[in-house]
């Protein structure tokens, strides 16, 4: 389970944004029904911030267990020899006066190597557990409880959650066959925000 819940708490405020939009989607539609094609953008905003707070939550959770076990108070056998941290900041964490200090360092270390990190697909996840010397990640989600779903369907939804969040963000949307945007419906958006919202509780509490 999670050492804090730091990411966690993070990840719910973070959300409140999607919920945000998707009761702004609703109330267009009911007051100004005319706009329907139009507010049709702001789910596909939802699907883009959603994977966003997933990535940010997974960064945050990371980073937290790595200093966390550093400081001998973590949940995870982390596997450091995976972590390259510069001599610099080993140097600048080994001479801190207080855990405090030491937990800024490093954390500060961490954010470095993070910034070119992504954890938006099956084995960027799979690698960051890898790392907190967690097995078969998808097992454990399935132990922990994803919408009832089976390790290897988890992964699967999440790749095609992705998969559409990249169509989004780099095509726009567009069917080039077609000629014209995938539909897209809020019955399909709810279902994408209740599974990451489900996918990080499950995660928050592997062991």
């Amino acid at each position: 389970m999670a050492s804090n819940n730091l990411a966690f708490i993070n990840f719910e405020k973070n959300i409140k944004s999607v919920d945000e939009l998707i009761n702004l989607y609703k109330i267009i539609g009911q007051q100004l029904p005319l706009l329907e094609e139009q507010s049709s953008e702001i789910l596909r905003a939802i699907i883009v911030l959603s994977v966003s707070h997933l990535d940010n939550f997974l960064h945050d959770y990371y980073r937290t267990e790595i200093v966390e076990a550093y400081l001998g108070i973590g949940d995870f056998n982390v596997k450091f020899e995976k972590i390259k941290i510069s001599i610099k900041g080993m140097a600048e964490i080994d001479s801190s006066a207080s855990i405090q200090e030491k937990r800024n360092y490093l954390t500060n270390e961490l954010r470095k190597i993070q910034k070119t990190d992504s954890y938006q697909s099956g084995k960027s996840i799979e690698n960051l557990f890898i790392t907190l010397n967690i097995k078969n990640v998808w097992t454990q989600l399935e132990k922990t409880g994803v919408q009832g779903l089976k390790a290897n369907d988890i992964k699967i939804e999440l790749a095609n959650i992705i998969d559409r969040r990249n169509k989004i963000s780099h095509e726009s949307d567009w069917d080039f066959i077609n000629q014209k945007k995938y539909p897209i419906y809020l019955n399909d958006i709810l279902y994408v925000v209740d599974f990451i919202k489900n996918l990080v509780k499950g995660i928050n509490q592997i062991k």
